[in-house]
């Protein structure tokens, strides 16, 4: 891993860290490759999976848990989602020194920064998110996350929003 920060960088540059160097677990994945994982898993039939995921220096046991199939309403659409239910550990053997990462926290943070109670919820026959809520640390305090699909295009023959005869 090679991280940078924007301390004292002049604009439109870059000052490199120094590469930090760890031992992870055999089968270790980034967050994104976690997220196919899970999509995966899904498709697949699978109500649980657990992994080790990387995340810039750190290292968490994930375990992930689908819940019941449920209706969800987007802006494009009404879909039948399951929800996600994370369960993370920090597992990194440096986790109790102290981190060069400006961002580290040694909290759990998913999806774009968003931490504490992460809500997601992936359309039934594709595993694609539809729903994505929690919070996002902000200098001043959090804010509240609820992103929901808009629109969508080149997606699978099987991911449709569901026909409905009220609307």
């Amino acid at each position: 891993y090679r991280g940078d920060t924007s301390r004292g960088a002049p604009e439109g540059l870059r000052i490199w860290g120094g590469v930090h160097e760890q031992p992870v677990p055999r089968g270790a994945m980034d967050t994104l490759t976690a997220v196919y994982l899970v999509r995966s898993a899904m498709t697949e039939g699978l109500d649980q999976v657990q992994f080790a995921m990387l995340d810039k220096t750190r290292i968490w046991d994930v375990s992930v848990e689908l819940g019941d199939v449920r209706e969800v309403e987007t802006p494009a659409g009404f879909f039948r989602a399951r929800p996600v239910g994370l369960e993370t550990r920090r597992i990194d053997p440096g986790a109790e020194q102290e981190s060069d990462d400006e961002e580290d926290s040694g909290e759990f943070a998913g999806p774009f920064g968003i931490k504490g109670n992460i809500e997601l919820l992936l359309e039934v026959e594709t595993g694609i998110p539809l729903v994505i809520r929690g919070e996002l640390p902000l200098v001043l305090g959090d804010l509240e996350i609820d992103l929901r699909l808009e629109s969508f295009t080149g997606t699978p023959s099987e991911f449709a929003p569901l026909q409905r005869e009220d609307g």
